[in-house]
């Protein structure tokens, strides 16, 4: 007796404990990317615990995390070898600045990127996530140029709808504009062009594990080839995000598109840079998305998985011909001042060591394959359902666009004030799914070593939620 009424004790304890941490929540915290008047009358989720591919709220509600937490998560939440890693560290050096000093995790990281890079990309700068390292990106980009004695060449082409972060530098290059528009005057000068998705092809075809006929590959080349012919005595240099657009709607192009990119480039002299935040480790299928192109870029950007998912870090990796450009005299004032007070950080430089040593050791992408495989068959078998807009997919991860219908003459749209997506993550919450949509774009993320068993439990899953929140609104709501 005096056992139960212990635990009722302290279930009464953490209730009142876990309506306080709300209560703080709500009145003092401002979350990302969220409109904070849709929870006026709604808690955050409180995800108290990790294991696996699952988290787990105050309530012990149990949530399959489709979104990788924000695509950073690798194997999953709390996998043993990573905390082992950070473990140890803790008990070494937990940080020392990074000018003047260097230490063992830093190097043994390097060490291991070098197994799984191309031997070019050889110099290794770091930084603290993908915005800080596309910011280091664009400013070593832009003073190489200077330090050679070319000045001219201060512009860079960036995708519509693409996404590399959220500093002044990083919004530049964004072309998506309900995120930037508000901040046009704190951008520098840069210039857009249309990408090769289905989305802005005349008369789209139906999706391709290339991304699309060459329709879509032509139209977009056409445009690219046009305006690097016309400026390229200006321009510094071209970034995009290799094969997948992820805030873009996780949109999968041809690696043809790269291919061509890269002759352009070396032609003209301009630099080119692999936003590989999101594309890095493993989550095309193969380690890095320019494999897929056999071509290499000038500037590769890491950052969310190099970790696991388990702390922030990120590099920005070059050439020896970039790093030489800034190597002389400091008289001379070619030195690349830019810096992070946890720059190198050896917490998190060493559970990234482990990481890509895991990768290595467990031969996951080359074992994973057949589960990819048949994710992406599950996703095709989605083709012509009356609310699947548009199916695509690249490796681990996969997208469908939720529309109202399907025309001959294209599809028609749910209206924005429906908030479509928003009420298939409510709703997937009923099946133990934790997803964040993108607009009406649901995607899945998910971890290098999920079970075929597990991925096609959850696309069902989603399918459900999808299919139920459409029959509700086209039932109750006006449409």
């Amino acid at each position: 007796m005096l056992t139960i009424f212990s635990m009722m004790l302290t279930k009464g304890e953490d209730h009142l404990k876990h309506t306080h941490l709300l209560a703080i929540d709500r009145a003092h915290i401002w979350h990302p990317y969220t409109q904070m008047k849709d929870y006026s009358q709604e808690d955050h989720l409180l995800i108290v615990q990790g294991e696996g591919p699952y988290l787990f709220d105050h309530e012990g509600n149990r949530y399959y995390d489709m979104t990788g937490s924000w695509w950073t998560t690798v194997w999953g939440h709390n996998h043993p070898s990573l905390i082992e890693a950070i473990h140890h560290q803790l008990h070494e050096l937990d940080h020392v600045l990074f000018a003047g000093c260097t230490h063992p995790p830093a190097t043994r990281l390097v060490e291991s990127l070098t197994k799984v890079l191309h031997p070019s990309l050889s110099r290794f700068f770091f930084s603290d996530d993908g915005s800080t390292a596309v910011e280091v990106a664009l400013k070593m980009a832009y003073q190489y140029h200077k330090n050679r004695g070319d000045r001219e060449r201060e512009l860079f082409i960036h995708l519509k709808d693409s996404y590399h972060g959220d500093t002044s530098g990083c919004m530049s290059v964004g072309g998506i504009d309900i995120y930037f528009s508000h901040y046009r005057g704190l951008m520098v000068k840069t210039i857009e062009v249309l990408p090769p998705i289905r989305k802005y092809t005349s008369q789209p075809p139906p999706f391709t594990e290339s991304g699309g006929d060459e329709r879509v590959l032509t139209q977009g080349l056409i445009r690219i080839e046009e305006t690097i012919h016309a400026l390229w005595k200006n321009l510094a240099g071209v970034i995009v995000e290799p094969l997948l657009m992820g805030a873009a709607g996780m949109q999968v192009y041809s690696r043809k598109y790269l291919t061509r990119l890269r002759e352009l480039t070396k032609e003209y002299g301009i630099l080119l840079i692999f936003d590989e935040v999101v594309t890095g480790c493993g989550r095309t299928g193969r380690m890095w998305a320019y494999e897929h192109a056999d071509i290499v870029p000038d500037i590769l950007i890491a950052a969310k998985g190099i970790t696991g998912g388990m702390l922030p870090l990120a590099l920005t990796i070059t050439t020896d011909e970039i790093y030489y450009a800034f190597y002389d005299d400091y008289a001379k004032g070619k030195t690349f001042f830019h810096g992070h007070s946890y720059t190198a950080n050896p917490i998190a430089c060493a559970v990234a060591h482990a990481n890509i040593e895991l990768l290595l050791q467990t031969r996951i992408l080359e074992t994973a394959q057949k589960t990819w495989e048949a994710f992406h068959q599950e996703l095709l078998s989605w083709e012509g359902i009356p609310w699947v807009g548009d199916v695509r997919f690249i490796g681990c991860v996969g997208a469908v666009d939720v529309v109202r219908e399907k025309r001959d003459e294209g599809e028609v749209l749910f209206s924005p004030e429906l908030r479509i997506g928003r009420r298939i993550a409510k709703k997937a919450r009923q099946y133990g799914l934790l997803l964040r949509p993108l607009g009406d774009t649901i995607y899945w993320l998910f971890r290098l070593n999920a079970t075929e068993k597990e991925v096609r439990e959850v696309v069902h899953k989603t399918f459900r939620a999808i299919e139920e929140t459409v029959w509700e609104v086209q039932h109750t709501d006006a449409l």
